[in-house]
Parts: structure tokens; sequence; C-alpha cells
């Protein structure tokens, strides 16, 4: 959200694509993290730093440079989201050799297969779709059939971390939704910066049980969204990304 509010400043957020290009806005936000609230002493730290996997040398350069010389840490690792995932499921299931981890990003989706701990690198996929398209799906869908969110991405970016899911059986599901069942039907309270400050799911006893009433706004002074298949048609992009006329492999 920080990163976000300084864009709208004027202030260029530091990664593009999930690649971080612009140091002198990072080393702003490092700055006030390392201070406050966590108030480090790097000559006393050792530091691990996540980075996309297959990053550019030049960036894992930059990246050691600016660590040990601008802020002096002790010492310093770098390695993919995906290693750490890899290195715990690695002790928590000593009898698997094999394991594929999806890691979805801002701006895409790497698909990376390890073996005793240790990445395939040549087996390694990429498809540039990640959480920023799902969010702008979602913000269409939702504007389209009851608020427009257009403008609000930070509100959009939580309502699909909250509620969106991987449907494991899309069919049944929206027949579901199509019946408008509980099970799938959810109201969502959105913020308002004053007395909301995150939106949050509302309990499913006050959603309803006559479905004839599932599109009519609650009698309630927050303000309310009504979502049922959007919560499972949005992540479905990224398996088919042709559903939003992107001629990539899902």
């Amino acid at each position: 959200f920080s990163v976000t509010h300084r864009a709208k400043k004027g202030n260029p957020q530091p990664f593009q694509k999930g690649y971080l290009l612009n140091w002198t806005s990072q080393k702003t936000i490092w700055d006030s993290v390392f201070s406050n609230p966590l108030k480090v002493s790097p000559q006393d730290t050792h530091l691990i730093v996540t980075e996309p996997p297959l990053n550019f040398t030049s960036i894992k350069e930059a990246w050691d440079e600016m660590m040990f010389e601008e802020y002096g840490f002790k010492s310093l690792f770098r390695c993919s989201p995906s290693t750490l995932t890899a290195f715990y499921y690695k002790q928590t299931h000593t009898d698997n050799q094999c394991c594929l981890i999806v890691d979805a990003g801002h701006s895409f989706t790497h698909i990376i297969p390890y073996h005793n701990g240790k990445q395939i690198q040549t087996a390694t996929k990429r498809i540039d779709i990640g959480g920023k398209q799902l969010c702008n799906l979602l913000k269409e869908q939702i504007s389209y059939r009851q608020l427009n969110l257009l403008e609000e991405t930070y509100a959009c970016n939580l309502i699909k971390e909250d509620v969106c899911f991987v449907s494991t059986s899309f069919y049944e599901e929206m027949e579901l939704a199509r019946k408008k069942d509980p099970s799938v039907l959810c109201e969502y309270v959105l913020p308002d910066f004053v007395n909301i400050h995150r939106g949050y799911v509302k309990l499913p006893d006050s959603v309803g049980d006559d479905p004839d009433e599932a599109r009519k706004p609650a009698p309630t002074k927050e303000q309310l969204i009504r979502l049922s298949l959007e919560r499972f048609t949005v992540p479905e992009i990224l398996f088919n990304p042709s559903d939003i006329e992107l001629s990539r492999w899902g």
C-alpha cells in the first residue's frame, strides 16, 4: 500500500514486472524499513533476500553491491521464494524427493520443479499472468455488474485475496452459482477508510436464505457487494489466458 501511495504522489514504483529497476525509490523504502519498524543494525545482521527465478545477473550484482557497500550487512543470501518453500517441504516430507511449486506473483507466474531440494532450471516455466491481471479482471466484472470500482485497485486486490479461489470442479461450482448457493455466494464489506480501513467478508448467515434476494443490497449502513461466480472464474485465467484474449499458455 505504501508503494502504491508513493506512485500516486509521482514517485515511480521500484519494481516493474517483478524486477527491481528503480533503486533510488527502493532505497527510500529500505531506509524506512531498516530503521523503523525493524530497527536493525546491518553490521550485526544476516540478510535473506528473495528474488524472481531466473533473475538477471545485472540485478543480482546490484543487490550485492547495495546490501554490502551501502548498508554493510554481515552476510547476504539470495534465493527465490520457491526455494524456501521447497526447503520447508523437504523438511516436512522426508520421503518425497520431488515437488512442483507454482509461484503466482503480481505480474507473472512461475512453475518450478525441484528434485532433492535443487531447482531444475531447464524445466522452469514462466507465464506472463499474475495477480495484477486477476485484479483488473475482477474490477471489470464488479464494476459492470454492481458498483464502479475501476479506480479502487487496493480494495479489489483485498477482495481477490480474501474470497477468490481455484475451483477443482468448475462446472459444479458454476451450477451452484447459478442457484445462488450459500456455499459460493458471499457478501463483502468495502472499506470506507474512515471507520473501516480494510474490507472483510461478512458472516455467511448475513447473506440470507432467499435466493431471489441475492442481488439486492443488504439493509445496512455498510457498503456491500455480493460475489458468487467471480470468486472462481477470475483465477481461471491462470489456466486459460485466452479468456481475456491473451495468446499464451496457461
